[in-house]
């Protein structure tokens, strides 16, 4: 990494020789008296943006000689994130032998094969010449914290988080009401938010709608003081409207709780046209499409 930042970033040699090439001691407090000092040797740490800049331009010649050698190959990379695309498997298994050469070549590193996974569409033949490690799966992966694959494997991904994310809300409400209300409405925006930016709305519908029911159950359960008794009872509808109510921004006299079923297909499709319009070189027609789509949608909002 020394090497390529003297070559790339001349200047910023002498910040990172003062932060990664001297051993820099974490210090680890286990009571008020005893400690325990662990130095860093080598690679860059969790954390710290000047250290992925550095692993970036270490690796970028790397992958630089990927895209020269496989040319009917699309290659995305996010930092140590590397993710190719082509309709022939059996081209990405060599291609993932050359990765490793590459990385070791320029970085002194190697991809990790627990983490490496070639998806596969349904019914398709694993290929026999992959190398000993790549893992195949037709179900799907998650590429970026995005599930991608089968719609019941999507599916089972956004129930697992709205799964996960209940247990929280449920813990919520154990505290005080507040500071319930606070990290109920916070909590959405971190654990779905990019669900439903990522998600196709038919396929993540039905769970976030569950989700909307959750917030509500949890909602009721914070406002109510179990010294007076049980809830009060009210119709359907005086209920439905509550709950809408609730799912107001707080400048509307609302309580901040987003329907997540809502957002989702506002988001998704702002997500996707934002994509479309990056990649619009490749992708012309369906940006067209996709800014009719959001004519429409904006238009049917405002009653035109």
């Amino acid at each position: 990494m020394l090497e390529a930042v003297k070559r790339e970033s001349p200047a910023l040699t002498p910040l990172f020789w003062m932060g990664y090439c001297q051993h820099q001691p974490f210090i680890l407090f286990r009571t008020d008296e005893a400690y325990a000092i662990i130095l860093s040797k080598q690679g860059a740490k969790m954390g710290c943006r000047f250290g992925s800049y550095v692993f970036d331009i270490t690796v970028h010649p790397a992958y630089e000689q990927l895209n020269r050698e496989f040319k009917s190959t699309e290659l995305k990379a996010a930092t140590d994130d590397l993710s190719v695309y082509d309709k022939y498997p059996a081209l990405l298994g060599e291609m993932n032998l050359r990765i490793d050469e590459l990385m070791y070549q320029h970085a002194g590193v190697k991809a990790n094969s627990a983490k490496s996974w070639l998806l596969l569409q349904p019914g398709m033949p694993v290929p026999a010449n992959l190398p000993k490690g790549l893992q195949t799966t037709h179900d799907g992966l998650l590429l970026v914290g995005a599930a991608i694959g089968t719609d019941d494997f999507i599916r089972a991904h956004v129930g697992d988080k709205v799964d996960r994310l209940y247990t929280k809300l449920k813990l919520a409400t154990e505290l005080e009401a507040q500071n319930a209300h606070t990290l109920m409405s916070k909590s959405t925006q971190y654990g779905l938010g990019y669900i439903v930016q990522v998600t196709p709305p038919h396929l993540a519908r039905e769970h976030l709608l569950r989700h909307d029911s959750n917030m509500d159950i949890c909602r009721s359960m914070i406002m109510t003081n179990d010294q007076f008794g049980d809830n009060p009872r009210c119709s359907k509808i005086i209920q439905e409207n509550a709950d809408r109510k609730a799912r107001l921004p707080r400048r509307y006299n609302g309580l901040g709780h987003v329907s997540m079923s809502l957002l989702n297909l506002a988001a998704f499709l702002v997500t996707h046209a934002q994509h479309v319009y990056r990649d619009k070189a490749n992708t012309s027609q369906l940006l067209a499409m996709d800014a009719t789509l959001l004519t429409k949608i904006n238009c049917n909002r405002c009653g035109h």
